[in-house]
Formats: structure tokens, C-alpha cells, sequence
């Protein structure tokens, strides 16, 4: 099992676990760690660090690229070989990962989540000519 931890300035993260546990119940090895404003950056690492289980993956997840969140995470992926970070976190790729941490390695979790969030990123149209396409989202 990987073991996952969501970070992200303010609540995001918090938020992002008590969706997910609308939908999904309460994973276990699933956590979150909030940077608030007067948190140093040094010390909100610590805390994700504490959440690492280093006896298996850890996939952190964050709210953007070059983030305090995602620039902690990324020093600690290179003090742990077992240790990956993806930015742009959405509940998509999250539900996902939820359901593929068990039968994926820590590698292909990670290309499968980014490809999950991307893909889930679209802008369809309410225009009649393209009900058809609405029809195949739903």
C-alpha cells in the first residue's frame, strides 16, 4: 500500500480528506498537512515528514508547483528513495490513487494520477451541436 499525504497552503488539504471521505469513507495511510501563514517553511517539512511511512511508497501531493508545500515535499523525495511528489492535486487523481495504490507501484501510481489529472481538466460545451459529446462525460 502507499501511503499518501496531501499538503497545501491554508485548508485545501484538510478540505480534500473530508471529500474524499464523503465519497469514500476513511482510507487508512491517507493524511493531510496545512501551511499556515505563520508556519516556517522548514518546520511545515518536519510535518510532512512525520506523516512519511518509510516501510513503503509515499506519494505527496500538493496544491502547486514551486509551492512551500511542493518545495518541502521535493526535499524530502531526495533525502527518500520511496518518497514522490505530484502538484495540481484535484479529488479526481486523489479517488484514483485511493482505489490503484494497491495493485500499482510507487512509479506507475504516479505517471497513472498525473495522466488521471490531466485528463480530467476540460471545459465541455452546453452547445446543442455537441450533446453527444455531454452525453459521453455522464
Amino acid at each position: 500500500m502507499i501511503n499518501i499525504i496531501l499538503a497545501s497552503h491554508r485548508s485545501l488539504a484538510e478540505g480534500m480528506v473530508d471529500s474524499v471521505s464523503m465519497l469514500y469513507g476513511k482510507p487508512e495511510c491517507f493524511h493531510s498537512v496545512c501551511l499556515r501563514a505563520e508556519d516556517v517553511a522548514e518546520a511545515f517539512g518536519e510535518r510532512i515528514e512525520s506523516l512519511l511511512d518509510l516501510n513503503v511508497g509515499n506519494i505527496i501531493l500538493t496544491d502547486i508547483l514551486g509551492g512551500t508545500p511542493f518545495n518541502q515535499g521535493m526535499l524530502l523525495s531526495e533525502k527518500y528513495s520511496n518518497v514522490r511528489v505530484v502538484a495540481g492535486m484535484n479529488l479526481g487523481m486523489i479517488l484514483e490513487l485511493l482505489m490503484q495504490r494497491e495493485v500499482l507501484s510507487l512509479s506507475d501510481c504516479v505517471d497513472h494520477i498525473v495522466n488521471v489529472g490531466k485528463d480530467s481538466v476540460i471545459a465541455p460545451s452546453l452547445d446543442e451541436s455537441k450533446e453527444d459529446d455531454m452525453d459521453d462525460l455522464m
